[in-house]
């Protein structure tokens, strides 16, 4: 195989494939991309045991070929190599990347052992915007956990289009998000990895997404990009049934505002990860202390219906959900004891549930 491709396009390739490659990774075949040179394109693929990604490009092509070469390395190097052609030559044993006065030999891996990219027989098909899909995704994902924890839906997003809306739901138990928008997609519903989102969030090349779902996978591809991964099992909690139905008090609050006062209260909170929030005359107060290292506080103006309330949050987790709204916040509390939500409405709306400490 011999292919020549410029250094800016094929370092995106590269970098968008590798992120198939697990960073513990022990089998030398799922650490490697697979090359695959014909007819102006190169295809790039990399696969492990829970998803697949593929990246085509143009290239010029002078002999078709196919070559499984070290991901991690590969992108590295390519990355830090200047912005001019890159030639890729290989012969069954050597493999050569070669740019301006950079050269990088690199050992061949049994391409035979790399198995083909799955085939996705979706049952069920939705295509959103891309602005819409990376505005959507990046927030709800921020709210899955990293971890199972014998719940495989907490490390999932949940999609659902209905009714002339599309929403997206995440949860680690101690917080929920719903992000939703108006838009007439049709009927879908499928639980997705987290990760997967966060990573097309990045790779979306192309004007719109598309996601299809079959029975057990789910394939998102936009532009150049395909994307494979598994569909999460299990049931996802009812956003509806989680939402408070009674509000006590009402709180609107400049985002910025009030992420600036919970940064400065945020060194005393670590301690013991809370901050007491309390409301009452048109102004919030946020408290933290700790035995070990002191007491912050901070007040800001709000606008305020209903009595004065207080409440335990998390600093982090609070903090979190703020970065997922717009520039004015709605807190809504119903007693100490009782989850608070915070609303957002713009270009996406945003429900925030987050629990309480004691």
């Amino acid at each position: 195989m011999r292919v020549v491709v410029q250094q800016t396009h094929f370092a995106t390739a590269l970098d968008a494939v590798c992120k198939g490659i697990a960073k513990d990774n022990t089998n030398a075949t799922y650490g490697g991309v697979l090359l695959e040179a014909t007819d102006g394109t190169l295809n790039l693929t990399s696969m492990n045991v829970t998803r697949s990604i593929r990246y085509r490009m143009s290239a010029s092509v002078e002999e078709p070929g196919v070559a499984l070469l070290p991901g991690t390395l590969l992108s590295k190097t390519v990355a830090k190599m200047p912005d001019m052609p890159i030639t890729v030559e290989t012969d069954g044993t050597s493999n050569v990347v070669t740019c301006g006065r950079s050269r990088l030999r690199l050992t061949s891996i049994d391409a035979e052992r790399f198995g083909g990219f799955p085939e996705v027989d979706a049952t069920s098909t939705i295509t959103i915007p891309r602005g819409m899909f990376v505005s959507m995704a990046s927030r709800a994902a921020r709210c899955a956990s990293k971890e199972s924890m014998g719940r495989e839906e907490f490390t999932a997003v949940h999609v659902q289009a209905c009714d002339g809306r599309l929403m997206m739901h995440a949860t680690d138990t101690y917080r929920m998000v719903e992000v939703a928008s108006d838009a007439s997609l049709g009927d879908f519903e499928a639980m997705l990895s987290a990760t997967s989102m966060r990573d097309m969030c990045d790779m979306a090349c192309s004007d719109e997404v598309e996601i299809g779902v079959s029975e057990n996978q789910v394939r998102m591809s936009s532009g150049n990009v395909t994307y494979v991964s598994r569909v999460i099992e299990g049931r996802f909690p009812r956003f509806d049934a989680i939402v408070p139905s009674d509000c006590m008090t009402r709180v609107h609050i400049d985002t910025r505002e009030l992420q600036d006062a919970l940064g400065r209260v945020a060194g005393v909170a670590k301690a013991n990860g809370k901050v007491e929030i309390a409301v009452g005359d048109d102004v919030m107060g946020l408290r933290a202390f700790a035995p070990d290292s002191g007491e912050a506080v901070e007040s800001v103006s709000v606008e305020m219906d209903g009595p004065q309330n207080a409440i335990n949050l998390s600093c982090q987790f609070m903090s979190e959900g703020l970065r997922l709204m717009g520039e004015s916040t709605e807190l809504r509390l119903v007693d100490s004891g009782k989850p608070a939500v915070m609303v957002s409405y713009g270009e996406c709306d945003v429900t925030y549930i987050l629990m309480p400490l004691r």
